[in-house]
Parts: C-alpha cells; structure tokens; sequence
C-alpha cells in the first residue's frame, strides 16, 4: 500500500484525561462530540483501514500565529517550530484514540511515528498513514 495523507481543518486538538461521574463511579470522554467532528471530517476523504500489521503515522500539527510574533516573525513561517502548549504528546493521542477503527483497528499497531508542531496562518492536522507490511 502507497502512504495516504489526510488533512483535518482546524484548530489542532489536545487530549484531554476522561473525567468521572462521582454520582455514578463511571468514566466519561468528555471529548466524545470533537472526535466525532474529527472523524466525520476524516470519513469524507474515504479512509482505508489497515486492519491488520505494523503502520507508520506521520502528523504535522499546523497550530496558530501568536499575535505576540513580530511581522519578521511571521514572514519566516511555516519552517518555525511550534514550542508552547499544547503539549505535542496530548495532540498526538487525541487523534490517536479519535482514528481508532478509521485508519488502523487498533493504535498498538503504530510502530514508526513522528509527530511535528509548526506555526502556520492555516490552522489544520495533517498526517500520513502507511502500511509497514511491505517493506520487509
């Protein structure tokens, strides 16, 4: 399988820890309406699932120009590195868990990853996806 490369509009989302009813003792996913959004999104480029073997995530995580940046600044983007929150590590889970069963059956098949932040004036997700079966 060739690699596939989707883009999510918007505002890159962070993970963020399930919350707990103290009412009931359950968990909740309290992110359950932005990763239908996501997914919704992700379902109009007609994914294709890898149901089985090793796969290989790229993600570039496309974040907002801080008004703070001087126009200098600003000519130099997208090459700048994104350096503040989000965490680049809760970006990555959130759309991590929000695939699951789009792209890939289960997340543990992710053996190769590389996840970047960079500022852009186009807030957006984009990753590759590819099928490690192939190269041996």
């Amino acid at each position: 399988m060739n690699s596939r490369t989707y883009t999510i509009k918007g505002l890159p989302i962070s993970w963020k820890r399930a919350g707990i009813n103290k009412k009931y003792g359950r968990y909740f996913d309290a992110q359950s309406f932005e990763k239908e959004r996501v997914r919704l999104e992700l379902v109009t480029q007609q994914p294709i699932l890898i149901a089985k073997g090793p796969i290989s995530i790229s993600y570039t995580f496309y974040l907002p120009i801080p008004t703070s940046l001087s126009t200098y600044k600003k000519n130099k983007l997208p090459a700048t590195p994104h350096f503040i929150a989000p965490d680049i590590d809760n970006l990555y889970k959130f759309y991590s868990d929000a695939f699951e069963g789009f792209l890939y059956t289960n997340d543990c098949q992710i053996a190769q990853l590389a996840v970047y932040k960079v500022y852009d004036n186009n807030p957006r997700t984009e990753l590759t996806i590819e099928s490690m079966k192939d190269k041996g």
